[in-house]
């Protein structure tokens, strides 16, 4: 199962009991039935979130409780890491391949071996090579006890732990050393935001790369593995002896106390492009941002975590009102924010100067509109780009684009365009650079190639019939 809130609040809650233990009905009642599953079912889907987080164990009375955090030095870590294929909704396990590694940074052993899933589901299509190796494999039960043995009195680690991992845990439960997400590792000491493997080893002067095969993987896992233990002090990491029991530390909530908003305000932000302003208790914006989806951005900000940036810190220390402001597009996300960074002059954006944009070198002489989403769907928004010379942003009816022409004409069509100011300068290069860097994903059409204004307006008509109205991306 994949790490997820759920699974950290029935963590919690399990917790939150202590010695008395807690049974999978409970779990069903106080986090599943309010979904609407059904009673049986809900108890059923709580017994699978239960036994796939290796935290907690079950009692012999067939209670669980929060398993004790493994303090002695571990011996040696196993790495493990599997190659899976996605089938109704589940991944299937179709390689695993596993490396031990010594606690002073040495690998030392091997092993491999294909899964064949049992039964073999109907229509699912492997690569031939593939294919051949699954089919001749044996089944997870088969392999279980052999990982489990080669893994025995060792920390079991991956980037992102899986079921396999989980289930390997179950066996050595007695003589095993914990069980390790380098990812959750990376992300409480190193850097809050890493995602991916390839990242964390770039991090470490390591080579970036995609490994596509269990062995390429745990190869690659267990060397970034090797770097963490070996250069743990430069990189001010706990001993590996804690690393198990801290990569799990609980999850701290957001105080919404003193805010003029709480969660309930957040799930009903709009999942549309936009910009946020964030204001202190006294009104004073203290930070200003941008997003493809409000609802998803302005959210990340308030969800529980283990360790927060300083940036994090600081906006949930003052942030204490929200005003959200749709733009329609992500082009007109981008400009919005830098007129309000320039116009409200944030602490926060100035402190951390988190807003630079690389602008294109030179803008070009192309002279173009870009037809944009507009935040009322019976409109578009238009971005006349004239070079290096002028940018103007213009709403426009979709039934009725003609009323643009007017604006085109003087825009286009009158000789220079009116100046625009040092600010309207910065806009340009910041659009032209969007434009740049979103080529496939913009609808736009040269005016000069169009065949002047009559013919211009004629194809911006074409291009708002044919685009939706709902429309989040335009192609060329």
């Amino acid at each position: 199962m994949t790490e997820g809130p759920i699974q950290e609040r029935v963590l919690a809650f399990v917790r939150a009991r202590g010695e008395r233990g807690v049974a999978p009905a409970e779990v069903a009642a106080a986090f599943l039935f309010p979904t609407g599953a059904q009673p049986a079912m809900a108890e059923k889907l709580a017994e699978g979130i239960l036994s796939a987080d290796a935290r907690l164990k079950r009692r012999a009375d067939g209670l669980w409780v929060a398993a004790a955090p493994v303090s002695a030095a571990p011996a040696a870590f196993t790495v493990i890491e599997t190659v899976a294929a996605e089938y109704g909704g589940r991944f299937l396990d179709l390689e695993c391949s596993a490396i031990r590694v010594e606690a002073d940074g040495r690998p030392t052993g091997a092993r491999g071996a294909a899964v064949r899933p049992d039964p073999w589901p109907p229509g699912l299509i492997l690569p031939p090579a593939l294919a051949a190796k699954v089919r001749a494999a044996g089944t997870i039960q088969d392999l279980l006890p052999k990982v489990a043995e080669f893994a025995r009195g060792a920390t079991l680690t991956a980037w992102r732990i899986g079921g396999l991992h989980t289930a390997v845990a179950r066996l050595n439960e007695e003589t095993g050393g914990g069980i390790l997400s380098l990812r959750r590792l990376a992300r409480r000491f190193i850097e809050p935001r890493l995602d991916s493997a390839a990242d964390l080893a770039a991090r470490l002067g390591l080579a970036a790369r995609e490994p596509a095969t269990a062995s390429e993987r745990a190869r690659y896992t267990a060397e970034i593995l090797c770097a963490l233990l070996t250069r743990r002090a430069e990189l001010g990491l706990p001993p590996p002896s804690e690393w198990a029991a801290e990569q799990h530390a609980p999850r701290e909530e957001v105080d919404f106390a003193g805010r003029q908003f709480d969660r309930g305000f957040l799930d009903t932000l709009p999942d549309r492009p936009g910009v946020y302003v964030m204001r202190d208790a006294a009104g004073a914006v203290v930070y200003v941002g941008k997003a493809q989806n409000l609802r998803e951005r302005v959210g990340s900000y308030f969800r529980p975590r283990t360790q927060r940036d300083e940036k994090t810190a600081r906006i949930l220390e003052e942030a204490a009102r929200i005003d959200v402001e749709e733009t329609g597009s992500d082009l007109g996300a981008w400009l919005t924010e830098f007129e309000r960074i320039r116009a409200l002059a944030p602490t926060i954006n100035t402190q951390f100067d988190v807003h630079a944009r690389p602008a294109a070198a030179r803008a070009p002489r192309r002279r173009i509109i870009v037809v944009a989403p507009a935040p009322d769907p019976a409109q578009a928004e238009l971005f006349l780009l004239h070079g290096d010379r002028a940018l103007r942003r213009l709403l426009v009816a979709r039934n009725a684009p003609a009323a643009a022409r007017e604006a085109i004409g003087a825009f286009f069509f009158s000789g220079a365009p009116p100046a625009e100011g040092a600010q309207n300068a910065e806009l340009l290069q910041l659009a032209w650079s969007w434009i740049e860097r979103r080529a496939d994903d913009v609808n736009a059409f040269d005016v000069d190639l169009a065949g002047g204004m009559e013919a211009a307006v004629l194809l911006l008509e074409k291009y708002l019939r044919e685009t939706s109205e709902e429309g989040r991306v335009f192609h060329t």
